[in-house]
């Protein structure tokens, strides 16, 4: 992060994307969600972060749990995008990259091989990212 403002073209494309597969996937944002996940962006301390991702996490799968049964994996894949959008945005990229490779895992797991390949350009959309064990 030596260049901060060399990242923000990323950052917004990362988050763009991860916002626009989630929305393919089924998920969409409620306005409390939105909410949780701007503030989470500006929480002052991590305690005060945990407690907000948990929250947006809870909200998220009731969101989840509206879709119909065969769109589940998808939501829940989604939720975890979702989320990983919100470690992105907090520069917590380990734990980015830690939710993107669940995601992935996820997907492999249920033959949406697909959408593994989707997110795998969204890791590599940002050469830092870029882990061929992912």
């Amino acid at each position: 992060m030596s260049d901060p403002e060399g990242e923000v073209p990323d950052k917004i494309q990362t988050e763009v994307l991860l916002q626009a597969l989630a929305e393919e996937l089924g998920f969409k944002e409620t306005p409390d969600l939105t909410k949780y996940r701007q503030a989470l962006k500006s929480a002052d301390s991590f305690g005060d972060f945990v407690a907000g991702l948990r929250e947006y996490q809870r909200s998220g799968e009731a969101v989840v749990d509206m879709l119909h049964n065969k769109n589940r994996p998808k939501g829940q894949i989604a939720l975890i995008l979702a989320s990983a959008g919100i470690y992105y945005s907090r520069g917590m990229y380990e734990d980015f990259r830690e939710a993107l490779g669940d995601a992935m895992l996820y997907a492999i797991n249920i033959g949406y091989i697909d959408l593994e390949d989707k997110i795998r350009d969204i890791l590599s959309c940002n050469p830092k990212f870029t882990n061929p064990d992912l």
